[in-house]
């Protein structure tokens, strides 16, 4: 229909083109008609012209199976999408994902770089993800193997576990070993045993030690020590554990042998220079009250030693109570701390 109206367009306006008056018209009018139906012409044309591009335009669409992908559209797919480093071993259709799990795999194995990468994400903001993995039912949100399953480094902490529930022992939902969860108080477990719940153990937590740092003992208090007095009976005193002294002058050469965070220490407390019979308790620096003893004596002058664990407050402070009528020196030194 273009190529037709053209043709006419061309032939009218051709100086030797016939020009016929109506009947009863004049030249003028005769021309008039012609310039009328070249303008009708023209229109016509430009219109179908226009109409043509948008019909033999092709519109965005969603890709499927067998097409290219198109970006900024939703793609369906019945088979599996492979994408891979090198020249392809064979081409066609991908294995269908009715007994294909994978619906996208990018494989970098023929990198010639050691350090090849199969997939890279990159999130923004502090919230932002690089990569988000969800599986529903219950499944696993993400999968890793290899000669390392995971290697996680970061600015803030290399693994973050958010809480997604109360304690793992109070659940009636299923679990396997080798699962670790937090939960909402704060506490770290891993499960051990299968089972619903399964069996866990507490790794750590807001009321929990954590773990163990054993030290070469040092002295961290000494009633004995230049304007030091003795425990007298039914009296209290709060003890700073946080600096290792030394043995004759009480002069701090160790600072900060339990630091900052520690929330119990391993300890030997000494009773020396005893007078009558009584006990003494150490407990945290926060206590107000004696709730067990740590040390007893029966008489006067009895050198005795237990060793002991105890938490302390964030100060790194411990509170001694004694009782039972006497009064005795008393030494603390520290074998290890829990943080």
């Amino acid at each position: 229909m273009v190529a037709s109206l053209r043709h006419q367009l061309e032939a009218l306006r051709s100086p030797r083109a016939p020009v016929v008056a109506p009947a009863g018209g004049h030249g003028e009018r005769a021309a008039t008609s012609r310039r009328d139906v070249l303008k009708l012409a023209s229109g016509v044309a430009a219109g179908v012209a226009a109409a043509g591009a948008l019909l033999a335009r092709p519109e965005q669409a969603a890709a499927t199976t067998g097409q290219p992908l198109t970006i900024g559209q939703l793609q369906t797919a019945q088979n599996i999408t492979y994408l891979a480093n090198g020249a392809a071993s064979a081409n066609g259709a991908g294995t269908a994902l009715t007994t294909e799990q994978t619906l996208f795999w990018a494989d970098n194995r023929q990198s010639v770089l050691d350090h090849g990468i199969g997939i890279r994400g990159d999130g923004h903001g502090v919230n932002g993800s690089g990569v988000w993995g969800h599986s529903d039912f219950n499944g696993i949100g993400l999968l890793g193997d290899g000669g390392i399953g995971a290697q996680l480094a970061g600015s803030r902490a290399a693994l973050y576990l958010a809480s997604a529930g109360t304690a793992p022992l109070t659940r009636s939902d299923a679990h396997k070993p080798g699962e670790i969860d937090v939960d909402t108080s704060g506490a770290l477990w891993v499960c051990v045993a299968a089972g619903s719940p399964g069996q866990w153990r507490k790794l750590a937590g807001p009321d929990s030690a954590g773990a163990f740092h054993a030290l070469n003992p040092v002295r961290v208090y000494d009633s004995r020590w230049p304007g030091g007095s003795k425990m007298a009976a039914s009296a209290t005193r709060l003890v700073s554990i946080a600096d290792g002294h030394d043995l004759t002058t009480g002069v701090v050469n160790a600072p900060n042998v339990v630091p900052s965070g520690a929330a119990a220490i391993a300890y030997n407390l000494t009773i020396t220079n005893t007078t009558g019979s009584g006990f003494l308790t150490i407990a945290p620096g926060t206590a107000s009250s004696v709730t067990a003893s740590s040390i007893n004596w029966s008489a006067a002058g009895q050198d005795l030693a237990n060793g002991l664990i105890v938490a302390i407050d964030t100060l790194r402070q411990v509170r001694a109570f004694s009782g039972g009528g006497g009064s005795t020196d008393f030494v603390i030194d520290i074998a290890g701390y829990f943080l």
